[in-house]
């Protein structure tokens, strides 16, 4: 994309609208742009369709705003995240002003307070539309997806069964802290790219503050994480953690974004070995006690295993839902000593440093078992061990930082 002015102003331009959920909501739309025409940039793209919804949309609504950009040939998701507790009718009017008037409000007499859509058919047919967003803070140049979800407040939560933990959390907390808390249940859920959830629509160039006046209420930008408080213990509703908050990620429940519940169930089902479908649909069976070994082996402690203590013993494993604490059960389970013998020299590359004897603690005592006896009741194979015991040994606690990259603060070398 060209412009003709090198700081700007620069203009953003819709792409196509479509429906983001394949269920029916309470709002629904169908429109259409024109092309944009790069030769001529201050032109207005036309906007034709229609737009039908059986619930008003008021003050008393909330809005969520999430910014998607592109990059890599793909779309990072929640670049940006703003969010209006209430004031829904008003914040369209404000931030959007161009669609809110082409779209709502042809006549120019729709009431300013207090501000209300009314439910009904509201259509266009070849309309100008301007895509200015007078309060938005300024944005890099790029390739946006906008997405825009109201709703009202609702006392009973309809939030799926499931929960991320924090790190000093079991599911059982979790679910027990998603149900305390009130749920933002939206009734207006739109896509115009594709991504996933809520009302959206693809910009291109996005300096959306056109001069440097101040207004008055900006948008507040937080993280894209969204936390209940569990210790409050009252419905005060979800919580957004903002980027200046000095909140502890300790006590807070991390929950994810509706678009993200699918990769949220997979990965709770997963760490409990249920059956489940992954993020990009293919099949994933559960985990099941495998054989034990043969009557006449000689290498495990007799009496051997029931196998009702094989099952409970994997019953106890799953359910504890989590790699650290599975990493834990096992690195317990597992006693290092050193090599009777040692086929190599000392220091030589391939050296045996340690030997691994296996034991499972049942009601009476730990009872040893060999290698496969112990990976076949866990339905486990090497990796997992070997993961347990670098991140448990001796006595040291490694913990398991995937998702959990921080940004690594570079301190300049003094020169002498």
């Amino acid at each position: 994309m060209e412009f003709i002015e090198e700081n700007g102003p620069f203009l953003s331009y819709a792409d196509k609208f479509y429906q983001c959920e394949k269920a029916a909501g309470a709002w629904s739309w169908n429109l259409r742009v024109t092309h944009y025409n790069p030769q001529k940039p201050k032109q207005l793209q036309l906007l034709s369709g229609n737009m039908s919804g059986s619930i008003s949309i008021d003050d008393s609504a909330w809005v969520r705003v999430n910014l998607d950009v592109r990059n890599n040939n793909q779309w990072k998701e929640n670049a940006f995240i703003f969010d209006f507790k209430d004031k829904a009718c008003s914040m369209i009017s404000s931030h959007i002003p161009g669609f809110y008037h082409v779209v709502f409000d042809k006549d120019g007499k729709a009431p300013k307070s207090p501000c209300i859509i009314p439910a009904g058919v509201y259509v266009v047919n070849q309309e100008p539309i301007d895509w200015t967003f007078p309060n938005f803070p300024v944005l890099p140049y790029g390739h946006y997806q906008f997405k825009i979800r109201i709703g009202y407040l609702s006392s009973e939560s309809n939030i799926p069964d499931v929960a991320m933990r924090s790190r000093n959390m079991t599911v059982e907390d979790a679910r027990s802290c998603i149900s305390s808390c009130q749920h933002q249940e939206p009734f207006f859920d739109q896509c115009t790219s594709p991504s996933t959830s809520s009302w959206d629509g693809i910009f291109e160039a996005s300096d959306l503050l056109r001069d440097n006046t101040t207004v008055s209420k900006r948008p507040t930008i937080v993280k894209r994480a969204l936390f209940c408080n569990q210790e409050k213990g009252d419905n005060s509703g979800m919580l957004f953690a903002s980027s200046s908050a000095n909140t502890s990620l300790e006590t807070l429940l991390r929950f994810f974004y509706p678009s993200h519940l699918k990769v949220l169930q997979a990965k709770v089902a997963l760490n409990s070995g249920k059956y489940h479908l992954s993020s990009r649909g293919k099949e994933r069976l559960a985990r099941h006690i495998r054989q034990p070994c043969h009557a006449s082996c000689k290498r495990c402690e007799k009496p051997k295993l029931t196998d009702d203590e094989r099952r409970s013993i994997f019953n106890k494993f799953w359910s504890l839902n989590g790699h650290e604490q599975q990493w834990k059960f096992i690195s317990d389970s597992v006693m290092l000593s050193l090599p009777k013998r040692k086929s190599a020299s000392i220091g030589a590359k391939g050296a045996k440093t340690n030997t691994r004897s296996y034991y499972f603690n049942t009601s009476s005592k730990p009872k040893r078992l060999y290698k496969t006896m112990f990976k076949n009741t866990l339905c486990i194979c090497d990796s997992w061990i070997d993961n347990a015991l670098s991140h448990f040994s001796n006595g040291t606690h490694i913990p398991d930082m995937r998702g959990k990259a921080y940004k690594k603060i570079k301190i300049k070398e003094e020169q002498s």
